[in-house]
């Protein structure tokens, strides 16, 4: 309810409102709202927007139920409906061919369809898609062409380009899109770096659909102005589908890391036939972002030891078979394995100069990683060698890229001196001419000031030389490339100042990204209009990164396996068991096992033998305990009583740690104990021949006693058993001294000189297999070792024979002996049965035999290390 006052002052105050009602605004802001809260959406008006769909849309061919309408050509020339007059033309002419009537639209319309294409391509007034190809119309023209000619332009200048798009759309979308197939982490990386490089592409293709909408300054916009325009896209593009071609063949179908390897390789290969520099870009800014998944792979099994090679897209796979560790990967056709690959895809991989480098790297680093990893010391390779430091993908593609702008920047230096040269001959040869000019005009009595000046030109330049000429005098270093340095650096103009500017712009963009993309990478190599030697310059960067590494992890081996493995101490201990060197110790062992072989007892028990051996070492060697156990391959063919075929059963093996047995494989185990069980059979030769024990009775002999026919025997035997000893003290004698204790000492020498692990692993093992060889146990000495163990089972047979006739002198000197009627005729009768001519005989033959095998190796295959051997064989005959 409103109060008023009274009538005469109802005019000067104004009402007042009661509460509930709304407030009245005051005189003068009746018009004024109050403020409304702003909503974030406007509301859909149906109407607005349907009349700004008729007032927008250009063409309304693709709207169903509207018949084919042709554009209105307000034009009184004739030409500029060509189209349908040539139809109507040859329409009204007699001729049984029926003709339809084309369509025609706008160039305008035919532009935007074009830009269309290239982003989705649809079924539209100028072009037909249907599955995987797309097609011109026929019947389709401008008002001004006729179709023949439109279609032949569109097919020649528009149409192989869109199709280049869209198959480079498609492989992104083989990639991204589909859960039927895996891409390698490769392929993924080459498919992103595909789309960063086309990015540059469609913004032209935008900026050019931009400027035919907004139409600036009623620009007339045509299908060969657009051509023309479009041209340095087009080539772009067409480089990129042609190296992307060549790189992925077959993905879907060949294995992970074929694919991976060919793609790297094919892009390395179009950088090298390249014949532009735009091409050769192109390839090479795909290649260094692509390999960035192996040298990530690299890396971490640089750093941590693993191969996480989770795709299997790596060249090298880790294997679990027994000494070894990694193996390279099948590149080739296989027909054992089952496993087939194209002939050229192959070629390419493996004739590829980066493919080579990293395998070679692989198989280098490799064996010295999978040691580290397995020991777990590889976070103290990291520690200890600073070059490891920072990822290997970032370090390497550093370097290239700034090799690059040193080339970049020789280059530019060379054009300018060139150009510099070529404007000082111009100089040069106009000074001449106005020179002549002034010696004529001088002739003829007409002077000016044109000689002086250019005497004043010549002296200020003469000036200006020796100044700089002062200048580097005063320099005190007597370097070369440092006055060099200074030289080039006083002659820099201010074209080469802005270009060391943008150069070093390049370089802080370039820091700021760590890990630089394939279209950043382009951006850098297209600084320089020229084809530079871009592999070249990667094989050199990568090569000295991974050397550098393989060198600091070579290092830091040798000095785990010197210093802290004592690998010395271990070669050391090896030899004095395997292979006798502490004769004083082995010679308890084998002496007590010889005796145990030959009584017959239960000796192949490998427990016993065991301790039997350590209990020998420690009594000697304290820090040996528990190193060496023996086992026993057979113990059925132990049941015999001749050494030299027991001994063959005996296997001993040494107690290898983790890093030892990287160094020291099973297969040398194995060829140490080859030695040792021939080194046993000659000890044991020997042994035998030594202790052969002569009749009691010839050491008491009654003087100018009877010499009988046994005692003549038994001086046979004593020269055959002098002949022997001498023979086999002589094979002895080689074995250990020139063989055993030469080559055990130069092996120490150059074990200290290795510098990396495979470098030991090789030593050791031409050791073993030289040692090997000199001991006759190579195939190709294996005549020599034949007749060594002739003259074992000689030995065995003549110590038969000595123990016959030994014992039958006993028995005819001592009248009172007890006769055992059980024994035999030839024990009983010795003199009628002895065998001491077919011994003699077959001896004579063996040494006659080795003699002639020892001079052939010497004198005709030239192996001097058995001279001395020979010599002592084959001037120490029997007859």
């Amino acid at each position: 309810m409103v109060l008023k006052t009274s009538s005469d002052e109802e005019n000067d105050i104004e009402p007042i409102d009661a509460p509930g009602e709304s407030p009245t605004p005051p005189r003068g802001m009746e018009s004024i709202k109050p403020p409304k809260k702003s909503l974030p959406y406007y509301k859909y008006d149906s109407l607005s927007a349907e009349q700004r769909l008729l007032g927008t849309i250009q063409q309304t061919w693709w709207a169903k139920g509207l018949k084919t309408v042709h554009p209105h050509i307000e034009s009184t020339n004739k030409e500029a409906n060509f189209a349908l007059e040539y139809h109507r033309l040859h329409k009204t002419s007699i001729s049984h061919r029926k003709r339809d009537e084309p369509e025609t639209a706008t160039e305008y319309c035919l532009l935007r369809e074009i830009f269309w294409m290239f982003q989705v391509p649809q079924t539209c007034k100028f072009f037909q898609v249907s599955d995987e190809s797309i097609k011109i119309r026929k019947n389709v023209t401008l008002t001004s062409t006729r179709p023949v000619a439109i279609a032949s332009m569109l097919e020649n200048h528009f149409l192989p380009y869109i199709h280049m798009m869209k198959d480079l759309r498609n492989f992104g979308k083989l990639i991204y899109d589909t859960d039927e197939y895996t891409p390698s982490n490769t392929l993924e990386h080459y498919a992103a770096s595909l789309e960063l490089l086309l990015e540059p592409i469609w913004n032209d293709l935008l900026a050019c659909e931009r400027e035919l909408l907004m139409q600036p300054d009623c620009k007339i916009n045509t299908v060969i102005s657009l051509h023309n325009k479009l041209k340095p896209t087009f080539t772009k593009l067409k480089y990129l589908h042609n190296i992307h071609q060549q790189a992925t063949l077959n993905v879907r179908q060949l294995p992970a890391h074929i694919s991976s390897a060919h793609l790297l390789a094919a892009l390395v290969h179009s950088n090298e036939v390249a014949t532009t520099a735009l091409e050769a870009n192109l390839a090479m800014s795909l290649f260094l972002a692509s390999v960035r998944v192996y040298l990530v792979i690299a890396d971490t099994w640089w750093t941590e030891g693993r191969l996480d090679d989770w795709h299997n897209e790596f060249i090298i796979e880790r294997i679990s078979t027994p000494g070894q560790s990694i193996n390279v990967r099948e590149f080739s056709k296989n027909k054992e394995k089952a496993f087939f690959v194209p002939t050229h895809i192959s070629k390419m991989i493996t004739e590829d100069s980066f493919f080579q480098l990293l395998m070679e790297h692989s198989l280098e680093a490799g064996c010295t990683l999978n040691l580290l990893y397995e020991i777990n010391r590889i976070g103290e390779l990291r520690s200890a060698c600073d070059a490891i430091e920072g990822k290997l993908y970032n370090v390497f593609i550093d370097d290239v890229l700034k090799y690059v702008r040193i080339l970049q920047k020789q280059i530019m230096e060379a054009i300018r001196e060139a150009k510099e040269n070529d404007r000082l001959e111009i100089e040069s040869v106009e000074r001449e001419v106005n020179r002549d000019e002034i010696d004529e005009a001088a002739g003829d009595g007409i002077t000016t000031g044109m000689e002086a000046q250019i005497d004043r030109t010549i002296v200020k330049e003469t000036h200006n030389n020796s100044e700089d000429d002062e200048i580097l005098k005063k320099l005190t270093t007597n370097d070369d490339f440092l006055l060099l340095a200074f030289t080039m650096n006083m002659n820099l103009t201010e074209p080469t100042q802005e270009s060391g500017d943008q150069c070093d712009a390049a370089i802080k963009s370039t820091i700021k990204n760590e890990e630089p993309t394939a279209l950043e990478i382009f951006e850098q190599l297209q600084q320089s209009k020229n084809i530079l030697p871009l592999e070249e310059v990667v094989l050199s960067a990568l090569s000295r990164i991974l050397k550098t590494r393989i060198a600091f992890a070579n290092s830091f081996v040798m000095r785990l396996y010197r210093e802290e493995f004592d690998i010395l101490k271990h070669l050391r201990n090896i030899r004095k068991i395997y292979l006798l060197e502490a004769s004083d110790v082995m010679h308890q062992f084998y002496t007590k096992l010889f005796k145990q072989i030959e009584s017959g007892e239960a000796w192949a028990n490998a427990f016993l033998l065991t301790t039997q051996l350590d209990d020998i070492i420690c009594g000697k060697f304290t820090d040996m305990t528990s190193l060496f156990r023996i086992e026993i391959n057979s113990a059925f063919r132990c049941q015999t009583v001749k050494v030299f075929e027991a001994v063959d059963e005996l296997c001993l093996t040494y107690n290898l740690s983790t890093e030892l047995a990287h160094m020291i494989k099973s297969s040398d185990l194995d060829a140490y104990n080859k030695v040792f069980r021939f080194l046993l059979k000659v000890k044991w030769g020997l042994t035998t021949l030594e202790n052969l024990t002569f009749p009691l009775s010839h050491k008491r002999k009654t003087p100018y006693a009877p010499f009988e026919m046994v005692d003549l025997l038994m001086r046979r035997l004593e020269q055959l058993r002098f002949w022997m000893l001498f023979a086999l003290q002589s094979v002895h004698f080689h074995l250990m001294t020139h063989v055993l204790q030469s080559m055990g000492e130069q092996l120490d020498e150059k074990i200290v000189k290795c510098t990396n692990l495979k470098e030991m692993v090789t030593v050791h093992r031409s050791y073993i297999n030289t040692v090997c060889e000199h001991c006759f146990l190579a195939d190709t000495f294996s005549v020599l070792k034949l007749g060594v163990e002739q003259l074992l089972n000689l030995t065995f047979i003549l110590r038969l024979e000595w123990n016959s006739c030994v014992k039958f002198i006993e028995m005819n000197s001592n009248p009172l002996a007890v006769v055992d009627f059980n024994e035999s005729n030839e024990e009983t009768d010795y003199v009628a049965h002895s065998q001491i001519d077919a011994i003699e005989l077959t001896y004579i033959r063996c040494h006659q035999y080795l003699a002639n095998k020892l001079n052939n190796e010497v004198y005709i295959k030239n192996n001097s290390f058995l001279l001395g051997l020979s010599t002592a064989f084959n001037t120490s005959l029997p007859y």
